[in-house]
């Protein structure tokens, strides 16, 4: 199983993420994060394989959790 975050502001395409996420097998929901901040404490704890990614957020953007 490959484990996945979802970094989005948005609580619609979030939980859109995740119900995709849902149908796809091998793929494991590890974490939904609302901002930059909460992926950095995810990714200091846990081995994440794949990052749907939102660029455009408030705050620090998705480029720099990249």
């Amino acid at each position: 199983m490959i484990k996945v975050m979802i970094v989005e502001d948005d609580p619609m395409v979030a939980e859109f993420n995740k119900r995709y996420l849902n149908q796809v097998d091998g793929y494991e929901l590890a974490a939904v994060c609302s901002s930059v901040d909460q992926a950095l404490n995810v990714l200091e704890v846990q081995r994440i394989g794949l990052v749907l990614l939102d660029i455009f957020m408030p705050g620090k953007n998705g480029l720099d959790l990249l």
